[in-house]
């Protein structure tokens, strides 16, 4: 009975003893094991891409206890504490052990640390290392012993412990010097590593290596900056994370820019960037930054995927769409089978702007499926005039254009040509807009947390409606139309593929960026090239580079997908494919040489052609143009004739309010005002300036007045119909 009161009391107390060491304040242990751990990030097909490095760039991974390989386990043990599992976190055989050791060598010759006194002096360090130390260790090694399971403990010993070369971590160690996982270490390389805490500089297996941090793979190096500056509080709370992107489109894609600037190299083009998501998730899927990040003579740590440039015609698709949109119960500006005039037009007044094509040239009346595809600026010009820049604007920034916000910059109808500068990333994500059905989606990042994650994901993006899915159906329709491209680009073989897939290019100013982009309903993709410095290329080189890498990259990911059926645009369900006049896209007569088929509204009615005549007996058709051609008939001297009396009458050049200077250099030239004036009914134009009759014309009507310094008001009379503008000369 004795006995057993002993033994009730001893039990008594190592109760009350452990309760003790668990209660009592530890603050250095919560500080301990609130300490961040880099982030393991894996692509969508569960591959090892990236160690986010924390402060310093220390490198510290977090291994459960369960997924550290048994022979890891048993030989850190082995080596430093072999009766782990049998002693409280003082191993009394080894202390006593080391008690003779010590005294017969006259100096430390073992100290008898257990694994709970190594993970305490980690947990509280002393500066020195005596006998109150030691205690120090002992002591909360038994407060970590009465918190903790041995396994839990184990856990946090093997994921902290110090192996030099800024690396924790037996996980990050591992990697580090045998680049390898923890699961692909052999025997010997596990005995080896065991050995290293005791002596870094000493039992390091590898010897002057320049960069050990070389030895941690980062497959998107720009994407994970991008990530790190933007996601910081997810790598803070997760162990590990799942993205979109996928490694192997990645390497790919940077193969692909590599070859296009070494074919590139003489005409002073020295970088580029390529994006590419998933159109259904909005996932992320590939992102190089530059040629390489490593390029330090050409910038190129640099971004290209986030650098705003001038994207050029790229832009179009959106002011299209937006044109043929209803507004309200208004009809839209625009409709698919509008023909849009290709002619010289000013616009302004101060400031007077006359778009150009790329090649100098008018094409006259031009289909609107043709305007698009083959990228013609007048057309697009014309529509941002009628369309409206605020209701542009206020589109684009649905569409994710936030670069376009930043500034305050006055772009003017040039806007419609891409002079406002945007990123590739912005670019992209909103091109996928057309084959999502109208439906914009910025780009996703993280697919799932892995595991141990200490909190829980933001909201999911969704998805905004832009474009309703009819006319995002007839833009793909328009963009993926090798025919009615070729009026641009000619039948080049750049954009054939086998799968459906609508593209677009666009060349800024003076040649100092070119992209392309392109889409299916699986994926979207963007490239860049140019120079981060801004420097213009050598020659007109033209956007087919960048274009040959997009549908490289979507023939590598379509080359995935089994049936390109599944890629078939869907057609418009308000609106069906009605036979046109191919010139004037109205209902053909029987004297129009040549129709297509082009998507109509149901229920639209629309009148026969007007434009080509019923010939006289034994003529030819004649074909007569409206007025607004007037100008282009007569300078690039086509055949037929101008419908003068189609519209009411106006003075197209100049503008009203007009400012024209003198050149003084040129006093043996005439200097002059150029006047075109359209429609009216009658043969006759008088014209006067300043109250005074200055001439009289017959058609068509164009004429110059001689500069003369001063305020000027010139008034066309033609019938009863009256027309006047005024302008000065400085």
């Amino acid at each position: 009975m004795k006995a057993v009161k002993i033994f009730a009391a001893a039990f008594a107390c190592l109760v009350i003893l452990k309760a003790g060491f668990a209660l009592a304040p530890y603050p250095e242990l919560k500080e301990f094991t609130a300490r961040r751990y880099s982030t393991r990030v894996f692509d969508t097909r569960g591959r090892l891409i990236y160690i986010v490095p924390l402060e310093n760039g220390l490198r510290r991974e977090y291994v459960p206890y369960e997924q550290i390989p048994s022979e890891v386990r048993k030989e850190v043990l082995r080596a430093e504490d072999s009766r782990f599992y049998f002693h409280c976190g003082i191993d009394v055989i080894a202390a006593f052990r080391a008690l003779i050791q010590n005294s017969r060598g006259n100096h430390n010759v073992s100290g008898a640390s257990t694994v709970s006194m190594q993970l305490a002096k980690m947990i509280s360090p002393s500066s020195k290392r005596n006998f109150a130390a030691k205690m120090k260790d002992c002591l909360n090694a038994l407060r970590l012993e009465a918190r903790f399971s041995k396994k839990q403990i184990f856990q946090l010993y093997i994921n902290n412990l110090p192996f030099g070369k800024n690396c924790e971590g037996i996980a990050s160690a591992a990697r580090m010097y045998f680049s390898k996982d923890l699961d692909e270490l052999s025997a010997e390389e596990i005995e080896r590593l065991s050995k290293i805490p005791r002596n870094p500089s000493l039992y390091s297996p590898v010897k002057n290596r320049g960069n050990y941090d070389s030895s941690f793979i980062n497959c998107f190096p720009h994407y994970m900056a991008y990530l790190q500056k933007n996601y910081g509080s997810v790598f803070a709370e997760c162990y590990e994370v799942q993205l979109f992107c996928d490694a192997e489109v990645q390497l790919y894609a940077e193969d692909i820019l590599k070859r296009a600037l070494e074919s590139a190299y003489k005409s002073r083009i020295y970088n580029g960037a390529v994006y590419v998501c998933d159109v259904k998730t909005g996932g992320v899927v590939a992102w190089v930054g530059s040629q390489s990040w490593n390029d330090f003579q050409n910038s190129g740590q640099i971004d290209g995927v986030l650098n705003c440039m001038q994207p050029g015609s790229s832009m179009k698709p959106f002011l299209y769409a937006l044109a043929m949109e209803k507004q309200g119960n208004a009809q839209p500006v625009l409709k698919p089978s509008d023909v849009l005039a290709d002619v010289p037009k000013e616009y302004g007044s101060r400031n007077v702007y006359i778009p150009q094509n790329f090649n100098n040239r008018y094409n006259g009346p031009v289909r609107t499926r043709v305007a698009l595809a083959s990228s013609l600026n007048v057309p697009a010009v014309d529509l941002l005039d009628r369309t409206g820049m605020q209701r542009y604007l206020d589109t684009l920034s649905a569409l994710g254009f936030k670069s376009l916000e930043k500034t305050d910059a006055d772009w003017g109808l040039s806007l419609a040509l891409g002079s406002g500068e945007v990123s590739i990333k912005e670019l992209t994500e909103a091109f996928s807009v057309f084959v999502r059905d109208g439906m914009y989606m910025s780009g996703r990042h993280f697919r799932k947390r892995i595991f141990i994650s200490r909190k829980r994901p933001g909201p999911e993006q969704k998805m905004i409606p832009v474009f309703s899915p009819d006319i995002s159906r007839i833009i793909c329709s328009f963009l993926s139309d090798k025919k009615a491209r070729s009026l641009g680009f000619g039948y080049s073989q750049s954009f054939e593929t086998d799968y459906p897939a609508i593209f677009k290019t666009g060349t800024s100013n003076q040649f100092q960026n070119i992209t392309a982009l392109g889409a299916t309903r699986e994926f979207a993709a963007g490239v860049w090239m140019g120079n981060f410095n801004g420097h213009t290329v050598i020659g007109k080189t033209g956007s087919s580079l960048p274009a040959w890498q997009v549908k490289q990259i979507l023939d590598f990911m379509c080359s995935k997908i089994g049936k390109y059926e599944e890629l078939a645009f869907p057609e418009p369900e308000s609106f069906h494919l009605e036979e046109i006049c191919a010139l004037s896209g109205m209902k053909p007569s029987s004297f129009c040489r040549e129709t297509v088929f082009e998507y109509v509204r149901n229920g639209e009615e629309f009148s026969e052609c007007s434009w080509h005549l019923k010939p006289e007996q034994g003529g030819k058709i004649e074909i007569q143009y409206p007025p607004e051609y007037q100008q282009w008939f007569l300078n690039y001297g086509q055949k037929g004739k101008i419908d003068y009396d189609a519209s009411p009458l106006e003075i197209q050049v100049p503008k009203n309010e007009s400012v024209f200077y003198i050149d003084d250099s040129k006093t043996n030239i005439p200097q002059v005002v150029p006047f075109e004036v359209v429609g009216g009914r009658g043969e006759n134009l008088y014209v006067y300036e300043n109250g005074k009759l200055l001439t009289e014309r017959k058609r068509p009507f164009s004429f110059n007045i001689v500069l003369q310094k001063g305020m000027h008001h010139v008034s066309v009379q033609c019938g009863e119909e009256i027309q006047s503008v005024d302008f000065t000369v400085r």
